[in-house]
């Protein structure tokens, strides 16, 4: 059952992942990718020769990772259980893990990625993956690739960070301090603080000294300093002393880990619930985006209307006003009463009688008195600039969606609202109601 359950969320997760994608032509391939993760991720960061290859080797019960005091983590390493065991490199490993591939496009991370396939069914290694990533040292030692840039990548895809400091670098290696501060500013919620190898420690003295030098250095680079707490661990199966009485916190890691495992389920239902919100929310936005620049353009339809019906005034007035030009008339003389047309009445005693016709009065001829003693070309200028000024402002059309796009976004929207929210609220009351089951 909690299989099945698991299953589902999954698959509505990809599908809310894939029709953001779709939408949303500016993104990369990889936006959305972590959608369809289906472990619980643990980062592994720290001093160098900090135990964390040694804490991978005995949480899988397995010799995945090589363990010395030389730098033998040079790159980063996902370790998680599969079918059979198997070794993969970096473009096999960005190609099935999608939410890989922006970090393995990073400058120079390709050739120091890799993938360790074990078979360990041990603790939770059915619900967890590790990330090792390279020990943090000073000095000259130089990255082939932007280090900090690649774990704070990889920090945003994880639940839980752990940080690995030892009795010899403490908290005082700046290079790893420094990414501690810069994670801490985002991820402060998912990180742990180990301090391994208490073991290697003469006596309860020293290692209060260490745990205070520690923790006064953290209290001013984490951000949630009053919520720190530092765990003590040291591999069982690797102490050569006397550790009776020595406080070991590495069960408690593995229940943090279990605990996290178990919030899964909570964290992809509401990761679902805000992706399926957030697309809602964008995809109404691109609706009333889309209506607004069809009002526009309505607007702009009647203005070309109008601005059509001015040209072909201006137009008229210019062949009108060239006609009479053309064939030397004055056009102002023309229209004048005192050179108005007449006509001749002849009677039967050849007698001849003149009678004025009333002047010519139309739209034209008005204008041109209108003029003045201006030159009507002048105006005719000027107002045809006006007219292609106010054509080209008020007619400009705004870009709009294509019908099927319109429908498309109707249709997604008719579906978030009425099928997929409703379907995350049923998975999260069947999720309380087995976990209720089970509890019983």
């Amino acid at each position: 059952e909690r299989e099945r359950m698991r299953k589902e969320l999954q698959d509505a997760r990809q599908r809310v992942g894939g029709d953001m994608s779709k939408e949303d032509h500016g993104s990369d391939e990889e936006d959305g990718a972590d959608l369809g993760k289906d472990r619980t991720t643990c980062l592994l960061i720290g001093n160098h020769s900090a135990g964390k290859s040694s804490f991978v080797n005995w949480y899988v019960g397995e010799k995945v990772q090589v363990e010395s005091v030389a730098m033998e983590t040079a790159g980063f390493c996902l370790i998680r259980k599969g079918g059979k065991r198997a070794r993969w490199k970096g473009r096999q490993t960005s190609s099935a893990f999608p939410w890989l591939r922006r970090a393995a496009r990073m400058e120079g991370v390709m050739d120091f990625l890799s993938t360790e396939i074990v078979t360990s069914t041990r603790f939770d290694m059915r619900r967890i993956e590790f990330i090792d990533t390279p020990g943090m040292v000073d000095g000259s030692v130089r990255y082939p690739y932007d280090v900090d840039g690649v774990v704070e990548e990889l920090a945003g895809h994880c639940s839980v960070i752990l940080v690995f400091l030892d009795p010899i670098g403490k908290a005082l290696v700046s290079r790893c301090m420094r990414v501690v501060e810069m994670l801490s500013r985002k991820h402060s919620s998912k990180m742990l603080f180990v301090l391994s190898k208490i073991d290697t420690m003469k006596d309860q003295h020293d290692r209060t000294n260490v745990v205070a030098q520690i923790a006064q250095e953290l209290q001013f680079r984490v951000k949630a300093s009053h919520a720190m707490k530092i765990h003590p661990i040291y591999i069982p199966s690797k102490s050569k002393a006397e550790t009776g009485s020595l406080p070991n916190q590495i069960d408690e890691i593995v229940d943090i880990l279990r605990r996290a495992c178990d919030m899964r389920a909570q964290d992809v239902m509401e990761n679902l619930h805000d992706d399926c919100k957030s697309m809602l929310a964008r995809t109404v936005a691109e609706l009333e985006a889309h209506q607004v620049c069809v009002r526009k353009n309505r607007i702009a339809n009647l203005w070309w209307v109008l601005m059509s019906c001015v040209n072909l005034l201006l137009l008229s007035l210019a062949l009108y006003w060239f006609a009479l030009n053309h064939s030397s008339l004055d056009p102002l003389l023309v229209c004048d009463d005192q050179h108005g047309r007449t006509i001749e009445w002849t009677y039967a005693d050849n007698t001849i009688e003149e009678e004025r016709l009333p002047a010519r009065k139309n739209f034209y001829c008005m204008a041109f008195k209108a003029a003045g003693g201006i030159p009507f070309a002048i105006l005719l200028l000027l107002g045809t600039a006006l007219s292609i000024v106010l054509s080209l402002r008020k007619t400009r059309k705004q870009q709009t969606m294509s019908p099927s796009d319109v429908v498309k976004l109707r249709k997604n929207r008719k579906n978030l609202e009425q099928v997929t929210i409703k379907n995350i609220e049923e998975l999260r009351k069947k999720y309380v109601r087995h976990t209720l089951e089970e509890e019983e």
